[in-house]
């Protein structure tokens, strides 16, 4: 048991926001923190384990939701997950980024914005997949695709023509409904994700990979409203147009995976571990 307890809520986005300032707070105590968090997350555990800033992941079975304005809430969980921890934080957001006097802050920042910390560069990478082996090598690139179940028409507009403008140079996957593990395994080796602004994305951003974002939530989007608010300046986002429609974002992103699959292939050639 370590002497520090993180906890974070929900939704699994944001508990993966999170881990930034978790590792922050486990630096600045010299030792891997506990993690705890709501229970219909429990899914994440895991991978939460396997985060060497991570000294333990577990669920605090009482910790129930009440509503979701920013973040699941209530922040604060009951106070008896608290016992025998000398240094205790609570990182739910208290309020949602840029209203009530609060920065408009990425989420990552945002929340150790909270707790008076400033992130070191660089930030991302912030999750480790390095030990997981689910998925063996692929014979040919097989890329790792991803969206939440907003927009639905849109994003299946979107990855039909993707897929088919790209069906004699790759294979795709749909990850969405994979476990956390495996998904984090695909990412991982393959170095690159195609989705929207989902906790997939989040995921893809800590493990340092390329993404290409088709996001049609004109809100979430990078030229959206709150575009800095659930963005990440640290990684490696290519966001495809809010102006373009489906078809046409199909397209474009099409298009950048030629050049792609021959670095791909080239670097493999090689014998080198490829990246973005």
């Amino acid at each position: 048991m370590s002497k520090v307890l993180c906890t974070f809520s929900g939704k699994f986005g944001d508990i993966l926001w999170s881990l930034p300032t978790v590792r922050e707070l486990s630096r600045r105590h010299e030792e891997p923190v506990d993690f705890a968090i709501m229970p219909q997350y429990k899914s994440l555990l895991d991978l939460l384990c396997l985060q060497p800033y991570i000294a333990s992941a577990r669920i605090i079975p009482n910790w129930e939701c009440t509503g979701s304005p920013c973040g699941d809430q209530p922040w604060q969980p009951p106070h008896e997950c608290e016992e025998g921890y000398e240094h205790v934080y609570h990182l739910t957001y208290r309020q949602h980024p840029g209203m009530g006097g609060a920065p408009a802050l990425p989420l990552c920042d945002f929340t150790a914005w909270q707790q008076g910390i400033k992130l070191r560069t660089p930030v991302v990478p912030f999750i480790t997949a390095e030990s997981i082996d689910i998925f063996p090598p692929p014979p040919q690139p097989v890329i790792p695709v991803g969206f939440n179940g907003d927009y639905w028409d849109m994003t299946t507009q979107f990855r039909f023509r993707l897929t088919a403008a790209t069906a004699s140079l790759l294979s795709w996957i749909d990850i969405s409904a994979l476990p956390w593990m495996q998904a984090a395994s695909l990412i991982s080796q393959v170095g690159i994700f195609v989705g929207c602004r989902s906790a997939l994305w989040v995921l893809a951003m800590g493990l340092g990979a390329r993404t290409i974002v088709y996001e049609p939530n004109p809100s979430r989007h990078a030229e959206g409203h709150w575009g800095r608010v659930f963005g990440c300046p640290y990684g490696k986002e290519e966001a495809l147009s809010l102006h373009q429609t489906p078809h046409q974002a199909g397209d474009d992103a099409a298009q950048r995976f030629v050049d792609w699959r021959d670095q791909y292939w080239s670097r493999e050639r090689h014998g080198e571990h490829v990246i973005g």
